[in-house]
């Protein structure tokens, strides 16, 4: 490992020590990273299209795969925007119910957002 720092345990939640545990491994570390990052339960399709970017990476070491895997969560539209996805029955223009991520999504990002002025 490169460092020891309190930020780099927190992404690297475990390292393999033989070369068979490094998928599952990264597959561990890019699944909590994108539920996180995401704000909500991930798909193993948001998983597998993350450990793509570390098999790329992967020839630099372990740590240079799970960087690569980690760049490419960070430029991904699930995590720059805050997304809701419409029914697809809804008519246009149309309300409809949020789910409960997204209401907790749509209160985490209002929350300060307001604030009186003081005169």
């Amino acid at each position: 490992m490169a460092s020891d720092a309190t930020s780099r345990r927190n992404i690297f939640i475990c390292y393999p020590t033989v070369s068979r545990d490094e998928e599952p491994c990264a597959k561990s570390i890019l699944s909590t990273l994108a539920r996180r990052a995401y704000r909500r339960p991930v798909t193993e399709a948001d998983v597998q299209k993350l450990l793509q970017f570390y098999k790329l990476g992967r020839s630099g070491g372990f740590d240079a795969g799970i960087e690569w895997g980690l760049e490419r969560l960070l430029v991904s539209p699930e995590f720059l925007f805050r997304i809701e996805q419409d029914p697809v029955t809804a008519a246009p223009g149309t309300s409809h119910r949020i789910s409960d991520l997204e209401l907790a999504s749509r209160l985490s990002f209002s929350c300060g957002a307001a604030r009186p002025t003081i005169s």
